[in-house]
């Protein structure tokens, strides 16, 4: 089993056993409780550009590591994403229609985010 995770990825893994607001240290206690040993934090590089999504005038709550949190959130298959608006609210503590608006964006313009090369 993977031993190094980050904070999304480690909460991801975990909320499938824990209903309600996540904090990294319930996180950490619930895998140990589960898995038996306490993974590694890592820092997690940001996979979006920074300055692309400047341009892009979000709000501030969507930048690169809430959008790089929802590209780990859809790999991880933890959840559809269409269900997805209680776990972005529970890993980057935003409330529901921040969240929404979060989920919202993410799937409108996904190619821009993720593929802004292949944009004209």
């Amino acid at each position: 089993m993977k031993t190094n995770y980050t904070k999304n990825e480690l909460t991801n893994k975990v909320s499938g056993f824990y209903k309600g607001y996540l904090t990294i240290d319930k996180a950490l206690k619930l895998f140990d409780l589960e898995y038996g040993f306490t993974p590694t934090l890592v820092e997690r590089k940001n996979i979006v550009d920074e300055a692309f999504i400047a341009t892009m005038d979000y709000p501030s709550y969507i930048d690169a590591e809430s959008l790089t949190y929802m590209k780990d959130l859809q790999e991880s298959g933890v959840t559809n994403m269409f269900a997805a608006t209680p776990y972005i609210q529970a890993a980057l503590l935003l409330d529901r229609k921040e969240a929404a608006d979060l989920l919202k964006t993410y799937m409108k313009d996904y190619e821009l985010i993720y593929y802004p090369e292949n944009t004209l």
